[in-house]
C-alpha cells in the first residue's frame, strides 16, 4: 500500500498519480500494474456531467416555479367566473419569463445573438398576444410596439456581438456602443412622432445624441493615439 509522498493520501495499487494532488507515484517495491479504469472519477468527465445535471434540474426548478402561479391563476380565474380572463395576462408573462430566463441555461451551445433574436421575438409575441385581448379602438401594435421592440433588439444584437468580438479593441467597443444608443434613440422618437402626430418633429433625441457622439468620436481618438492612451493610463490607474 503507498501514499502520496506529497500530501500523505492513501493511495491504490497501481495508481500512477496521486487524484489529490496529482505527484506522480514512484514506489520500485510497489505491484507493476496499470489500473484501466481509476478507481476515482476523472475530474473533467465528473465536471461537465454534473454541469449537464445541474442545467438540467435548474431548468426543471425555474420552469416548476413559473408554471405554478400561471396554473393557479388560471385555476382560479377559471372557477370564479368560468371563463379565462384576467389570468392569460399572468400566463403571458410567466411564458415571457421562461423565454428570458431558461434558453440561456440550457442552451450552452447557441450563439448569444441567436438568444437575442429568440427573446425579440418573444418579446413580440407577447405585446400582440397582450394587443389582442386588450383590444383598443387604435393599433399600437404595428406602428408603435412592433418597431420599438425590433429596434431595441437590433441594439443588443449589436451590442452583443461587438463585445464578445475580440478582435475590436475596448474603446472602439465603447464606441460603437455609444453610437448604437444614439441611433436607438433617433429611431425612438422617428417612430413615436410618426405614431402620435404622422410626422417628424426631431427634438430631445438630438440633445441626447450629442453626448452618445461626442464622447464616441473621443473614445476613437484615444485609440489611435497611443501615447495620450498611456497618458490617461497612467494618471487614471487604469
Amino acid at each position: 500500500m503507498s501514499y502520496c509522498v506529497n500530501c500523505g493520501v492513501e493511495l491504490t495499487a497501481g495508481t500512477k498519480q496521486c487524484p489529490l494532488c496529482y505527484t506522480v507515484v514512484i514506489n520500485p517495491n510497489g505491484p507493476d500494474e496499470t489500473i484501466a479504469k481509476p478507481p476515482y472519477p476523472i475530474e473533467q468527465e465528473e465536471l461537465n456531467l454534473n454541469l449537464r445535471e445541474n442545467t438540467r434540474m435548474t431548468a426543471l426548478l425555474i420552469s416548476v416555479v413559473l408554471a405554478l402561479p400561471a396554473v393557479i391563476c388560471m385555476v382560479c380565474d377559471y372557477g370564479l367566473s368560468r371563463n379565462l380572463d384576467w389570468s392569460n395576462y399572468v400566463i403571458a408573462s410567466c411564458a415571457l419569463a421562461w423565454c428570458f430566463v431558461v434558453p440561456p441555461v440550457t442552451w450552452k451551445r447557441t450563439s448569444s445573438l441567436s438568444l437575442v433574436i429568440f427573446d425579440t421575438i418573444a418579446v413580440a409575441i407577447f405585446l400582440y398576444i397582450i394587443y389582442r385581448m386588450v383590444e383598443p379602438a387604435n393599433d399600437w401594435f404595428t406602428p408603435l410596439a412592433l418597431p420599438l421592440t425590433l429596434c431595441s433588439g437590433v441594439l443588443i444584437g449589436i451590442a452583443t456581438s461587438v463585445f464578445r468580438t475580440k478582435q475590436i479593441k475596448p474603446l472602439v467597443k465603447l464606441a460603437i456602443a455609444l453610437f448604437s444608443i444614439a441611433g436607438f434613440m433617433l429611431a425612438v422618437e422617428v417612430i413615436v412622432d410618426l405614431f402620435l402626430t404622422g410626422g417628424v418633429s426631431l427634438y430631445w433625441s438630438l440633445i441626447a445624441m450629442a453626448p452618445c457622439g461626442i464622447f464616441a468620436l473621443l473614445m476613437l481618438i484615444i485609440e489611435r493615439k497611443q501615447k495620450l492612451k498611456d497618458f490617461i493610463s497612467k494618471h487614471t490607474f487604469v
